[in-house]
């Protein structure tokens, strides 16, 4: 007797190849949301200049913009090169920026100088999500 086999139903086979190819179309789909509610953290630095009197200095520091569309912590610190005499203020500090805000960092650092020959750089670093970011602001004493 010659036997006949047909299939009305689905394979294991069908049912192996149709998931490969939806697993790749789930991921995407989940993925895209999670990715467009994240919304990227993007900031603009822009440092004050310091002001020079004598061998003293003032550093009004820097503003911080978040314009991106979820909040923004940011960790910033100061480094003064080359070493003052003496240097205060807040030299760290940690910051939430609300999307489309500004806040100021860093703000009264004030210094005197050793000697007046070399230029003082401030160096801001700012860490926060995305690769950390770097300003500088270089002045000199003045001479009297």
């Amino acid at each position: 007797m010659d036997e006949q086999r047909t299939s009305t139903g689905i394979t294991r086979r069908s049912v192996v190849r149709a998931a490969a190819w939806s697993a790749p179309v789930i991921a995407a789909a989940i993925a895209t949301p999670l990715a467009a509610a994240s919304g990227a953290a993007a900031l603009t630095v822009q440092p004050s200049p310091a002001t020079v009197t004598g061998a003293d200095f003032a550093w009004p520091g820097a503003t911080v913009t978040n314009t991106g569309t979820t909040p923004l912590t940011v960790t910033w610190s100061v480094d003064v090169a080359p070493v003052l005499e003496s240097l205060s203020g807040p030299l760290t500090g940690t910051v939430t920026i609300p999307p489309g805000s500004s806040e100021l960092v860093a703000a009264g650092i004030t210094g005197y100088y050793v000697a007046a020959a070399w230029p003082t750089t401030l160096t801001l670093t700012l860490l926060g999500e995305g690769a950390p970011r770097t300003s500088t602001v270089t002045f000199q004493a003045e001479e009297q």
